[in-house]
């Protein structure tokens, strides 16, 4: 788990069926996942959602502000 930072946002921006068009979606996705873990996460367990999301929040956040022109560029 801790050598995973950044994954939320990884995925978020490698996956095909994103079509959501929101600038910083891994950080968006960390939020949901502290903020709402048993709707958030459906394979994990709600006390591991949060401290998932609250370990990834700031990894996330480096990740979606470099890859912030590609997402302002391209539109979702």
């Amino acid at each position: 788990m801790f050598g995973c930072f950044g994954c939320t946002s990884f995925a978020v921006h490698t996956s095909g069926n994103n079509t959501d068009a929101r600038v910083y979606p891994g950080v968006y996705t960390d939020l949901a996942l502290v903020g709402h873990p048993t709707t958030a996460s459906g394979f994990l367990p709600p006390a591991v959602s949060v401290i998932y999301g609250s370990l990834d929040l700031l990894p996330s956040a480096a990740l979606d502000t470099l890859l912030l022109p590609i997402d302002l560029t391209v539109q979702r």
